[in-house]
């Protein structure tokens, strides 16, 4: 882990820069704070250099947007200055890297010049090449003229990239990103085809296992291998219930993980019981105790996954309005703007 470096210079009256080397994360995010807290006041300028920045998840993003916010609140300027790739995908994922004053450099970011960046030069996506051709669109005064084909420019296509190249979210809706399939960077191709042929050809080996396999056998470490699983299991169950107290996102993996064992326990006890007396108490143990905790367990994670999908649908939700109001709301202004520089040109 790289330590993260807090470097903050003046080079003239009013402005400062912070340059950040390493990685954002939980531990130093207060830190970060406080000291942009104390830089952001009325009238200044703010640039965060994160050129050396390696890391960055959802603590150093909630710092990102409550800097903007202070800064817009004392009528100051918060701005970011040659973001790495781990920061403008991080932006870029969340919806807010079109919301936010970035800039390729430090000169710029510090200059008094047009506070809308070029962002073809920081990420090279469709959605952010479709909003500056709408934006570059509507500099040359052409910008509300749908044109021929059915492609939308100026100020409208800058309203349909912001939000993703589709509708806002409205409540009660499902939201689409929510039934988006991974990248496939996530989880490559291949993965899932050799699991998927792996699967066929295990139909032929029960087959042929049911056939071939006597219907008792002798088994070395036989004490061995049951306290080892049922150690095992033992640690799952202390960690879902340490979890499930502590209300963390991560007892979903370890209920999942403790059910499944619990119905592998219950089907080898019940099917190796070797007379009718052990095979009723395994049956018992199997209805009464160890089926019943397994359903506990895979409820929990199910109730866990339906929420953690509750939070995300809500976060895109807010995402999508705020990027949808911003550009509701700064659109007349910028087109006096751009409308008032072609006819100077002219």
């Amino acid at each position: 882990m790289d330590q993260l470096v807090i470097q903050t210079t003046t080079p003239s009256a009013g402005r400062h820069v912070v340059t950040l080397r390493g990685e954002l994360d939980l531990h130093v995010g207060d830190e970060l704070w406080v000291q942009l807290d104390e830089l952001i006041q009325n009238g200044v300028v703010v640039v965060l250099d994160t050129a050396a920045v390696t890391f960055l998840d959802s603590i150093g993003l909630r710092v990102l947007l409550q800097a903007r916010g202070a800064a817009a609140q004392c009528d100051s300027a918060f701005r970011l200055a040659s973001p790495s790739a781990s920061v403008v995908q991080v932006l870029n994922a969340a919806g807010v890297l079109d919301l936010s004053a970035v800039f390729p450099d430090t000169e710029t970011a510090l200059a008094p010049a047009d506070p809308r960046p070029d962002l073809a030069a920081l990420v090279h996506r469709p959605r952010c090449e479709g909003l500056i051709q709408a934006r570059r669109g509507i500099r040359r005064g052409d910008g509300t003229e749908p044109q021929a084909g059915g492609q939308r420019r100026g100020w409208d296509a800058v309203t349909t990239m912001s939000t993703g190249g589709a509708e806002p979210v409205r409540a009660g809706q499902p939201d689409p990103e929510c039934t988006r399939p991974l990248p496939a960077t996530v989880v490559p191709r291949w993965c899932g085809l050799l699991l998927l042929v792996l699967g066929l050809l295990t139909l032929p080996w029960i087959a042929g296992l049911a056939v071939v396999l006597p219907s008792s056998e002798r088994s070395a470490h036989y004490d061995v291998s049951w306290a080892g699983f049922d150690l095992l299991l033992c640690v799952l169950l202390l960690r879902t219930g340490w979890d499930a107290l502590k209300r963390n996102e991560q007892s979903e993996l370890t209920a999942a993980m403790a059910g499944t064992m619990l119905v592998v326990d219950a089907w080898f006890d019940v099917l190796s019981a070797p007379d009718t007396g052990k095979f009723l108490i395994a049956l018992a143990m199997a209805v009464c105790v160890e089926l019943p905790l397994a359903g506990l367990c895979l409820w929990i994670c199910g109730r866990v996954d339906t929420e953690r999908r509750r939070r995300e649908t809500l976060l895109r939700t807010a995402l999508s309005r705020a990027a949808l109001l911003r550009t509701q709301r700064l659109g007349t202004p910028l087109r006096r703007l751009d409308a008032y520089r072609a006819r100077r040109a002219k």
